[in-house]
């Protein structure tokens, strides 16, 4: 398995901000697939009680948490291997720097995830978006589950540069 963490991304996605479109659509064949990534996740340790610890970060952008944690590994869900951006957003009182490095499952607010799925949405770099709760179930927005071609994050990534939709520093 090999895991590198992300010191630094730059952030302007603005979850929970009206006004955006949430998807294009919500197939669930999209859910399925979202679960079959968080399996994958938790196999790896990106996610999880027994996740992989990392140093946090304060969040830069409007978006994710107050500090975040960032882990960029290879997965295979089904036939499809591809890159993976995994972003633990953490938020209340006890989200401290020591707190999150002593317990990277404790405190998270949601977990963000970016999968390179080849041919699925050639316009948006190829990127399967979801966010999951702590638990593994998908979060929802306006009523919808996040998984699948999200608008709202296609609307803002797509200003990342380099064309990946990727804000690594």
């Amino acid at each position: 398995m090999k895991v590198r963490i992300a010191l630094s991304i730059t952030a302007a996605t603005v979850l929970g901000v009206t006004g955006y479109a949430l998807a294009q659509a919500q197939p669930e064949d999209d859910a399925a697939f979202a679960a079959q990534i968080w399996e994958q996740l938790l196999a790896q340790r990106l996610v999880g009680p027994e996740s992989i610890g990392a140093v946090p970060y304060p969040r830069q952008g409007e978006a994710h948490g107050s500090l975040l944690v960032s882990l960029l590994s290879t997965i295979t869900v089904g036939e499809t291997e591809g890159q993976v951006i995994v972003k633990r957003s953490y938020a209340g009182e006890d989200a401290t720097r020591d707190n999150i490095i002593a317990n990277p499952a404790d405190n998270v607010a949601n977990i963000t995830v970016m999968f390179k799925r080849e041919g699925y949405d050639p316009e948006n770099a190829d990127w399967f978006w979801a966010m999951y709760m702590p638990d593994g179930t998908l979060g929802e927005m306006e009523g919808m589950p996040v998984a699948g071609r999200v608008e709202m994050c296609t609307s803002c990534h797509v200003e990342a540069q380099g064309g990946d939709y990727l804000f690594l520093q």
